[in-house]
């Protein structure tokens, strides 16, 4: 009897040892993965030097850890156990604060003023942003500033005990003052949302997530739609806000930051609204094209397809980086784009980004139109804008923009070098 006891003990200790190498090989249990930011690894080849210099080696084990089998359900109990005994998380920069409201560092720098940028660049960004609104006002088209809030600087209560005091300047407060005092157009969310925090009907931010609430999200965009209304010739549609009832199923991203913490357990959250944005029709040729350049905190309006029913066109410029546009979903690297014909093409340019990123203002699109718009001589900058058009008239046909897209091909170049090789020759052909 003991002796099949043994046997019985050694089956099953093999048995646990080679279930993950099978679910490796198999996944016989379907397994949710990992939320979050990871750099894959992906597997090695070896080679005779990377053998004997030891990087294969490295690699592989690398890649044999993120594969094993069943290993999100063993990377959630350990920080599972890290988190419940210890309040602690693998997730980076993410911060437990009182009563279990989650919080980023970013965030709580920004409240401290820790991540101030000084005066010298403080005043050196608002005078390229002057002279870019300048610009884009003889022009036609506008700028507008909205300074989303931050989760910490609405709950500081929560915040965990800090050694620092909250008498630094802060970089949302300095540039809403400079950009009020030049009268650029700007929402400044942090005091207003604070102001509204005991009366508003419905929860402005939630306790898992870093990003406003649907509700708050609502009367931010309400406010920017007036604000255009207001400073330019457009007339955006009328939304309201239905359906406002609250609900104890969140959607994302109410708990972002719970997902990227990776836990077994739910976090104890409160009830959030999440209403439907209900608007006046409105002609899409009396619209204007907007483009949004704005961190994640504009992922919530542009997720909705909601810019469809406000804007006649919208790109997102993700931080910058990419520009999505809407409808299509289609991507482009920042990169890639032709500066000057996107502003020809657009008429209301908005800069949306949370406090936490204020050390990054605009995410350089001010300095990268400033050098394009201001510093280019005049002349030469009259002749690329005035190719630029042609190039905006060519585009609307598709007949001609076939006809581009197979001299590209041809050429082996790009079909936007194409296209403004083909303006740039009837503009010469033009002006002679």
């Amino acid at each position: 009897m003991q002796f099949l006891i043994k046997k019985l003990v050694f089956a099953s200790l093999m048995l646990i040892m080679l279930l993950p190498v099978l679910q490796q090989q198999t996944n016989f249990i379907s397994v949710d993965p990992l939320k979050g930011s990871f750099e894959e690894t992906v597997c090695p080849q070896l080679s005779f030097q990377t053998y004997l210099s030891g990087d294969f080696q490295d690699v592989m084990n690398k890649y044999i850890e993120q594969h094993i089998g069943f290993r999100p359900w063993l990377v959630r109990v350990y920080n599972q156990f890290r988190f419940s005994l210890f309040g602690q998380t693998n997730a980076k920069n993410v911060v437990v604060g009182k009563q279990g409201y989650l919080f980023e560092q970013s965030y709580i720098d920004a409240l401290f003023g820790l991540d101030y940028v000084g005066d010298e660049k403080l005043h050196n960004d608002i005078e390229k942003t002057i002279a870019i609104a300048e610009w884009l006002d003889d022009h036609n088209k506008h700028l507008f500033i909205v300074l989303a809030p931050g989760k910490a600087n609405f709950f500081p209560d929560y915040v965990p005990n800090s050694k620092y005091r909250r008498d630094k300047l802060r970089n949302t407060d300095e540039y809403y003052t400079l950009l009020n005092d030049a009268k650029i157009p700007a929402i400044h969310c942090n005091p207003w949302f604070l102001s509204i925090k005991d009366t508003s009907s419905f929860p402005l931010y939630p306790k898992s997530g870093i990003h406003w609430s649907f509700y708050g999200l609502g009367l931010v965009m309400d406010s920017v739609f007036k604000m255009i209304n207001t400073y330019t010739p457009f007339r955006l549609p009328d939304f309201h806000l239905e359906n406002l009832v609250l609900s104890d199923s969140l959607l994302a991203p109410d708990q972002d930051i719970w997902e990227g913490m990776n836990l077994i357990c739910f976090p104890n959250d409160y009830p959030m609204c999440y209403p439907d944005f209900i608007y006046d029709k409105k002609p899409s040729d009396s619209l204007p094209r907007v483009a949004t350049i704005a961190d994640s905190y504009y992922w919530q309006w542009f997720g909705l397809a909601n810019v469809l029913r406000s804007f006649k066109s919208n790109e997102f410029w993700y931080y910058n980086a990419q520009l999505i546009e809407a409808g299509t979903g289609i991507q482009r690297d920042r990169k890639d784009v032709d500066l000057l014909l996107e502003i020809v093409e657009t008429d209301i340019f908005v800069i949306l980004q949370t406090d936490a990123n204020m050390d990054r203002f605009s995410f350089g699109f001010i300095d990268d139109a400033y050098r394009l718009l201001i510093e280019t001589p005049a002349d030469t900058l009259k002749r690329m804008l005035e190719i630029r058009n042609i190039a905006q008239r060519i585009k609307q046909s598709p007949s001609y923009m076939e006809l581009i897209h197979e001299k590209a091909v041809a050429r082996d170049m790009s079909d936007l070098d194409m296209l403004l090789l083909d303006a740039a020759w009837l503009y010469e052909r033009e002006k002679n």
